[in-house]
Formats: C-alpha cells, structure tokens, sequence
C-alpha cells in the first residue's frame, strides 16, 4: 500500500513546495497559506466512509498542516511586513492563520477518531525514513 502513495504524496509535497518556492511577486505569501488552508479544506470534505483516496487525503492534511506549522508563522509575518502591511493588519494576519491551523488540526483530529489512518501514517513515516536512508 505504501507504494501506492508514493506517487502521489511526491505530487502533493512538490505542489506544496511549488507555492512556497515559486511566488514570485505576484501576491503576499500568506495570501497563498490561506489557499493552501483553503485546498485542505477541500480535501478534508472529501474524506468520507466509502472514499477510496482517504489515506491519502489525510496525510495531505498532515503534510499542509506540518508545512504551515513549521514555516507558516514566521513567513506570513515576513512577507505581511514586506507588503508594508501595519503591526496591526500584521497581527490581523498572524491570528487568520493561527485560528485556522487550529481548525485544520482540530479537523485531522476528528478524522483519525472517525477513521483508522494509524496503519496510513506508520507506512508513510517508515517510506520516508526509508526514501532518506538511501539518499545518504
């Protein structure tokens, strides 16, 4: 089953890598997290009981969520101060994508108590691994 995921998580993680690489100048980086947490809400719609790409819809969730979280703050602030944006509109940004961090992850919580994606995650942590032991 694991390799069936391989294929699309690398489309998902270079579609995710994509928006944070190539923005250009073209809009404000938060202004893509809040696309990117607009696309995980799609997604998460999509999970449901007879969905055959439920696996992969959530570690979708689980790679947006873990982007966001990492890197999310410190750029949405950065790219808000380089829009010349006030400390206030700044802050107004920061709080946006705190608060719907916080729904996605509750979100992706809900979903693994009503759906068994412990198996769907181990698999993916051990290819992982696996995929970086062989690149070193």
């Amino acid at each position: 089953m694991a390799g069936r995921h391989r294929h699309y998580d690398k489309n998902i993680m270079d579609f995710l890598f994509g928006i944070l690489i190539c923005i250009m100048n073209t809009k404000p980086m938060y202004q893509y997290m809040a696309e990117l947490l607009d696309f995980a809400e799609e997604i998460s719609a999509r999970i449901h009981q007879d969905e055959f790409e439920n696996e992969s819809y959530f570690m979708t969730l689980i790679y947006i969520e873990d982007i966001l979280d990492k890197y999310g703050r410190g750029l949405a602030s950065r790219s808000a101060r380089d829009r010349g944006l006030t400390k206030e509109q700044i802050l107004t940004v920061r709080i946006d994508l705190n608060t719907r961090l916080e729904a996605l992850r509750a979100k992706i919580r809900n979903l693994s108590q009503a759906y068994d994606f412990d198996q769907a995650m181990t698999e993916r942590a051990q290819s992982i691994i696996r995929d970086w032991q062989k690149r070193g």
